[in-house]
């Protein structure tokens, strides 16, 4: 089913109105949900795979290029998969991966285009924060394409510092690494 260009809460000129829609961001715990999120997953990152010209040969890795069994190897492994729901559609994703330590892991934060630029990225980043600090979590981080600047200063205005920037061979960008403090350390 292809997204409308404008979806009818945009077309009636209802934007970054969340509290009168009915948004709900909860676990996907079903394994029968991999597959949408999968899908979610590949049609959300394909503006970006347009943009930095990443493919199966350059950068097979991409989320663009997920597959469920990618995911579900994930979820095995202990990742917390949170959906943004608008009404019944799923139109955002991320996931949560704890990596010791009080630290975790943001990983594939991802909202359908016809749903950008109405809060539901900056509500799943909230979320997974919220998850973070309720589990003990002292610090969360992220990777992002380095010369991505919009995304980047997008995260800085949530809080997140820029830590390192990484190039590696295998892929056709540097990384970007960064990180939000949850808990003072004392």
């Amino acid at each position: 089913m292809e997204l409308p260009a404008k979806p009818p809460w945009r077309r009636a000129g209802l934007t970054r109105c969340l509290a009168r829609r009915p948004v709900c961001i909860k676990e996907i715990t079903a394994k029968g949900e991999i597959r949408k999120c999968a899908r979610l997953l590949r049609k959300s990152f394909q503006t970006v795979r347009r943009q930095f010209n990443l493919n199966r040969k350059n950068c097979p890795g991409f989320a663009a290029f997920s597959g469920r069994d990618r995911l579900e190897e994930l979820k095995e492994n202990g990742a917390r998969f949170f959906g943004a729901f608008w009404g019944r559609k799923m139109a955002g994703l991320i996931t949560v991966e704890k990596a010791g330590d009080g630290h975790y892991y943001l990983e594939k934060l991802a909202v359908l285009p016809a749903y950008r630029h109405n809060g539901l990225g900056k509500a799943l980043v909230e979320h997974a924060l919220a998850y973070c600090t309720a589990e003990r979590g002292k610090r969360v981080s992220i990777g992002l394409i380095n010369e991505n600047t919009v995304l980047k200063n997008w995260y800085k205005q949530l809080g997140f510092v820029e830590k390192e920037v990484k190039a590696y061979d295998h892929l056709p960008f540097t990384v970007c690494y960064m990180e939000i403090a949850l808990h003072k350390e004392r």
